[in-house]
């Protein structure tokens, strides 16, 4: 399984790679904003989406959105700060607060890898 990977701090982006990794996920792609997200799609399709709600220049909803239109389906687990996120887009399967806690993000992935990704 392929999972996408997209935060701007490298060293919270290595914590999640691993708990991926725990979770079963032999290939994690790691992007540091919106635009290299977009341009990981040149390798394959995810099997699922972790990433931050607060990126620049492309902020996460924004890429949520763009990753459905280029056809993508895999969830989409969205981590937020002091509950930044706001009403999320449909697309989004499961929202996650920031500071993490590992526990927390491995139920969302584990969740999201149960039921069938959102098209919206």
């Amino acid at each position: 399984m392929q999972a996408l990977l997209v935060d701007g701090d490298p060293v919270l982006r290595q914590a999640i790679q691993w708990m991926l990794r725990d979770a079963g996920f032999t290939r994690v792609i790691e992007a540091a904003d919106g635009e290299a997200a977009l341009l990981s799609l040149r390798t394959g399709r995810p099997d699922l989406v972790v990433m931050s709600h607060k990126m620049s220049p492309m902020d996460g909803p924004t890429l949520a959105k763009a990753l459905r239109v280029r056809g993508v389906s895999a969830p989409i687990v969205m981590m937020s700060a002091d509950g930044a996120a706001g009403v999320l887009p449909t697309c989004v399967s499961a929202r996650v607060a920031k500071p993490l806690n590992a526990a927390e993000l491995t139920a969302a992935i584990r969740q999201c890898l149960a039921t069938p990704a959102l098209a919206g």
